[in-house]
């Protein structure tokens, strides 16, 4: 079950969307919606995943949920691609993920990998 909570700023609005089985919250991200007269994006931050339960999908799930709930209504879906401190992936096991995900990957002119989904 995905769990959503809303925080709303006058320019951003946050999503806080969750998988939570057995009332235990497993994998979690941030969506933030920016909207002007030239386009409409979705910016992901923070995908985490409890360490006891990674490897078994739920990032996965929660970000192809959230992908099929806006893909189409927005120009274009992102996320930056930078391991946090306690992730134990490498940046080439990340790119693979948001690859396999759906996410095209590239560099930006400031060396930054980001994943676009258009």
């Amino acid at each position: 079950m995905i769990k959503i909570q809303k925080y709303k700023d006058k320019r951003w609005r946050c999503y806080h969307y969750s998988v939570i089985d057995e009332n235990v919250i497993k994998s979690s991200l941030c969506v933030f919606k920016e909207c002007n007269d030239i386009k409409k994006s979705i910016f992901i931050s923070d995908v985490r995943t409890i360490e006891n339960y990674r490897n078994k999908g739920y990032a996965k799930y929660l970000l192809k949920n959230v992908i099929k709930r806006f893909k189409g209504k927005y120009d274009s879906i992102y996320l930056g691609i930078k391991p946090s401190d306690d992730c134990p992936l490498k940046m080439e096991q990340l790119i693979d993920f948001y690859k396999k995900v759906g996410f095209t990957v590239y560099k930006n002119k400031f060396g930054k990998f980001i994943g676009v989904i258009s």
